[in-house]
């Protein structure tokens, strides 16, 4: 089912429809809670209240969805995990939530490009695509002026990051 298709079920409160659709995300899901000390019930609990949140979002009609409803979903859930380590006092260092693709070099130059940014574009960027945050949360947070001023800064953020990341991606000479 298309994401679009997800959305208008869930705003017209076909959630079993919907859900099925969304679906598709659990084994990733499952998959991180895995590798992150916990359990497929966890990772269960976890999907249910993922989905909550993501029901929550959609019904809101300033959502926009700027990403797939799987890495959407996967975005939240991947966050309420970290919360419940943290509130278990398992989590020490944010590198248990690196990927398997950490060690490669391209994982490494983004991260890097990442870095380089300035505090407020790593701050834009981490409420918009981690914490799942809309651009009007978003422009509240950042004290911006309005949405459209937090919707560009987002977007100069991710342009400046694609140059940084360009710029270790060149040859040396």
């Amino acid at each position: 089912m298309k994401d679009e298709h997800i959305i208008i079920s869930l705003r017209e409160g076909k959630i079993q429809k919907a859900v099925k659709g969304l679906y598709s995300a659990f084994p990733l899901i499952n998959q991180n809670v895995s590798k992150n000390s916990g359990s497929k019930e966890d990772a269960e609990d976890l999907f249910q209240d993922a989905l909550v949140i993501l029901y929550k979002k959609v019904k809101d009609p300033e959502f926009k969805l700027s990403s797939s409803l799987s890495t959407f979903l996967f975005g939240i859930a991947k966050n309420l995990w970290y919360q419940e380590l943290k509130r278990r006092n398992k989590v020490l260092e944010p590198e248990i939530f690196e990927e398997d693709f950490s060690e490669s070099d391209l994982y490494k130059q983004a991260e890097e490009a990442f870095k380089l940014l300035g505090d407020k574009c790593r701050e834009i960027l981490i409420l918009f695509y981690y914490a799942g945050k809309s651009m009007s949360e978003i422009a509240k947070i950042m004290s911006f002026s309005n949405e459209r001023v937090a919707k560009t800064q987002k977007y100069r953020c991710i342009e400046k990051a694609k140059l940084n990341f360009n710029q270790l991606n060149q040859p040396s000479l």
